[in-house]
């Protein structure tokens, strides 16, 4: 529908075969994907929101439950924080970016909370950039 995929279906030995419905908005931005079994069972839902062109919350439901994620931009329209959240509002991660005057990313911290499930992680990346002539 006006050059985006509305539709497939995928056949998987390893998986269940699964059909994949998307919903675009009349900017041709997508709002909603459900992928169903082939015998039309809802598996997941994952609903995207926008303020203008910048994707500010993702919203997913799987049978093993939902995550919201968030998405915070500075004032040049980079993502500076990401958050999701499960549907008891604990944090499952987190990511804040740092950009130079190039709007390169220089600094990426993240926190992973794996719920007693493992060890939580906190680490911290930084990025060089070289720009040539």
């Amino acid at each position: 529908e006006d050059g985006n995929m509305v539709e497939h279906t995928k056949w998987s030995i390893e998986e269940e075969d699964a059909r994949f419905i998307n919903t675009f908005d009349t900017s041709g931005k997508l709002i909603k994907a459900l992928k169903e079994n082939l015998k039309g069972k809802l598996l997941s839902r994952v609903e995207y929101r926008y303020e203008g062109d910048r994707l500010t919350k993702v919203s997913e439901e799987h049978p093993y439950g939902s995550n919201t994620t968030t998405l915070i931009y500075d004032e040049r329209g980079n993502p500076i924080e990401q958050v999701e959240v499960d549907q008891h509002g604990e944090m499952n991660n987190k990511a804040l970016r740092k950009y130079n005057e190039n709007n390169d990313v220089v600094e990426s911290e993240v926190f992973i909370n794996f719920h007693g499930r493992g060890i939580n992680q906190h680490y911290l990346l930084t990025y060089t950039h070289e720009y040539y002539d």
